[in-house]
């Protein structure tokens, strides 16, 4: 269960009988959701390796062999959070955050060799759902670009 959620499941999980404390843990749900605490959220590689499962996208260019990685979120403080690790992690990066949507942000990484080095992390710290995309990806070049596509 991610941080971000643990409150929202425990007042799920506690539903009150009553109709006014219904009332007052609704209010709570829409406040949590609005406001998750994420000083709890500490981000290292296998964190994201899950939440990229979860959340990412790995997009090959249609007609040159660039990458792009592109992870989706409604709470863009956490995006930041995320953009900060990576700008330690790869000094030089700069992952942007953009709006998508009326109330959800992308960061996207586009630098190709940035992606590389973060899809080779996400893979040794744990990344399953998308890993065989990513190793793909991986081993694209101009030569194969092609085909990889097709794929």
């Amino acid at each position: 269960v991610t941080l971000l959620k643990r409150k929202q499941l425990l007042i799920a999980e506690h539903w009150p009988r009553c109709k006014d404390m219904r009332a007052v843990a609704l209010q709570n749900l829409r406040r949590f959701k609005q406001e998750p605490v994420l000083s709890e959220v500490a981000i290292s590689w296998p964190y994201l390796a899950g939440f990229f499962d979860a959340e990412g996208c790995i997009k090959l260019h249609t007609t040159q062999s660039s990458l792009r990685l592109d992870i989706s979120q409604n709470n863009k403080e956490l995006l930041d959070l995320i953009a900060v690790f990576l700008r330690k992690q790869m000094p030089g990066a700069s992952p942007n955050i953009y709006r998508n949507g009326a109330r959800s942000h992308v960061i996207a990484i586009t630098c190709k060799s940035y992606c590389m080095f973060t899809l080779r992390r996400l893979i040794a710290s744990g990344l399953r759902v998308k890993k065989r995309h990513a190793a793909v990806a991986l081993a694209m070049s101009h030569s194969n670009h092609a085909d990889i596509r097709a794929a």
